[in-house]
């Protein structure tokens, strides 16, 4: 069971790597995109908390290098073993790079939970009602149950048609 899920997520990935059908193509820009932003936002904000925090008095942050070692845990929201900010400058920057990584999780959570529903529907299927395909037993849906309501079709044999 897990080595069919594992092999399964690696198909999913080489696809959304190669960008095999459009719908993997979409995700896998969505996700460079993101990534070249963060990386954009990283750089910006080791700049300016630099630039705020070099002269403040008992900050950790005294070089270029501790200040991007600072911005890139806060925006992986791990934290990291240097202090806060002291400046005001330096705190707003630290509310700005926390709502911007809550943000951008938020984004991905929601790029890679549709994503599933979204190659299904691709593949001509009905989309997944929760869950990586599995149908919700509480929820029952006639569309996905083949139980629509067709015309009546007519009881009339072989012999009749002459």
């Amino acid at each position: 069971m897990l080595i069919d899920l594992l092999a399964s997520a690696g198909r999913e990935l080489r696809d959304v790597l190669r960008a095999a059908t459009a719908t993997h193509r979409r995700l896998r820009d969505h996700l460079l995109t993101v990534a070249v932003a963060t990386g954009g936002v990283d750089l910006l904000c080791a700049t300016a908390a630099y630039f705020l925090e070099r002269h403040s008095p008992q900050t950790e942050i005294k070089s270029f290098g501790s200040a991007a070692f600072w911005t890139t845990t806060q925006l992986l929201t791990v934290s990291s073993s240097l202090k806060n900010p002291i400046s005001a400058g330096g705190r707003a920057l630290d509310m700005f790079m926390e709502i911007y990584a809550i943000a951008v999780i938020a984004t991905l959570a929601g790029a890679i939970g549709s994503f599933p529903p979204k190659a299904r529907r691709r593949e001509g299927g009905p989309a997944p009602i929760s869950g990586w395909g599995r149908r919700s037993h509480a929820v029952f849906s006639p569309v996905d149950e083949q139980a629509v309501e067709r015309p009546e079709q007519s009881h009339r044999s072989p012999r009749d048609a002459g």
